[in-house]
């Protein structure tokens, strides 16, 4: 029981040591006018800062016991671990030592205005809304690890400014070689927050800034783009189709639609056995561009497998009415497609949602599919 109880204060003391980093980190602020090649070195400041934060939540120092992950107990880990977040806030934390070596001035009242301070967007959203309820959760068991000097900065020399970033991307990737079995948790967290960015140069940005560094990162923002550079031609297609499948909709929700049997449907020699990939391969939040989708002809026959961008493709082109037959490669029960868009709740680029399933490998060679039937 002491030993339990031992683990636990280890645990926390961990938590506050990590929240003083990420506070340490957010106290840099990025500049609206600031150069492409500057722009660039904030993503990559952004993306360290955003990597650690991933990292904590992986581990679950700032959850309950059940869900703290106990690699971290071992003790010559913990210490590692200990050292790396010591060494991080010890360089953060002094502001002579950014002034002089990283090329970073403090924000005052007299500065602040010719500095074009830029408000937190994309990354910064994310990072700011989930680093706040991890502050209320670490406030609600204990006292930081030390105080934090409150002193904001803004980047004046870009030379320096790369070292800073440099060392701080040594530490954070200190930290994932240490806990590995942390990081396809890691990699999945990473998937979620780039899929949900919306701004075409916050993805842009990100795909160079880690085409180098973090290449996972880089494919994901890719990925992204590719699924928000949807023509205004084809919203205005979507909404064309959904207005004239509206009253068929209001119909199901109104339990008016007949049950739907599909235990006589000829399906191809190709079809993969959904239980068969759920038993080996584990599901996660994926987007469009590398799920697969099957979906039943007017004969019956299964067609596919189609990405979900291919599939967004086919519906913006009319193949698909409210009573289409379709499902994911990895799924054992087809449904309509008016049901699979009301179970979702998105009836505006349904195919375009990411969705938890089976994340699949990239299309080489990846095309639009017809729209024409035989």
């Amino acid at each position: 029981m002491a030993e339990a109880a031992g683990l636990a204060l280890g645990a926390i003391g961990l938590a506050g040591l990590f929240s003083s980093c990420l506070e340490c980190l957010n106290l840099l602020e990025t500049g609206k006018g600031y150069s492409r090649d500057l722009s660039l070195l904030c993503v990559k400041y952004k993306v360290e800062k955003t990597r650690l934060l991933i990292w904590g939540e992986s581990a679950g120092i700032f959850q309950d016991q059940e869900s703290y992950n106990n690699s971290l107990d071992k003790v010559w880990i913990k210490s590692v671990v200990e050292e790396i977040l010591q060494q991080l806030k010890l360089l953060l934390n002094d502001g002579s030592v950014l002034k002089s070596n990283y090329g970073l001035q403090k924000i005052t009242g007299a500065n602040e205005q010719g500095l074009e301070v830029d408000r937190p967007r994309g990354l910064d959203d994310s990072f700011e809304s989930r680093f706040q309820k991890l502050s209320l959760s670490l406030a609600q068991t204990q006292k930081r690890a030390g105080t934090v000097d409150k002193v904001r900065w803004a980047v004046k020399d870009k030379r320096k400014f790369t070292e800073l970033v440099d060392h701080v991307r040594q530490l954070v990737d200190g930290l994932i070689e240490i806990t590995p079995d942390l990081q396809p948790r890691q990699r999945e967290k990473v998937q979620e927050d780039i899929s949900v960015l919306k701004d075409p140069e916050d993805l842009r940005l990100i795909q160079e800034a880690c085409s180098a560094s973090h290449p996972d990162w880089s494919e994901a923002a890719s990925d992204a783009a590719e699924t928000h550079s949807i023509s205004a031609e084809r919203r205005i297609l979507i909404a064309q189709w959904l207005e004239r499948s509206e009253s068929f909709a209001s119909n199901l929700m109104s339990s008016q639609l007949p049950p739907i049997e599909t235990g006589d449907v000829r399906q191809n020699s190709t079809q993969i056995s959904s239980g068969q990939l759920f038993a080996a391969r584990q599901t996660q939040l994926v987007p469009p561009q590398r799920s697969r989708w099957v979906y039943l002809d007017q004969h019956g026959n299964q067609i596919g497998p189609w990405s979900g961008i291919e599939m967004h493709s086919l519906y913006t082109d009319g193949v698909f009415d409210p009573r289409s037959l379709l499902k994911k490669v990895e799924e054992d029960n087809y449904e309509n497609l008016t049901q699979f868009m009301l179970r979702i709740g998105k009836t505006v680029e349904p195919f375009l949602e990411p969705q938890t399933g089976i994340l699949y490998p990239p299309l080489v060679g990846q095309f639009a599919p017809s729209s024409k039937e035989s």
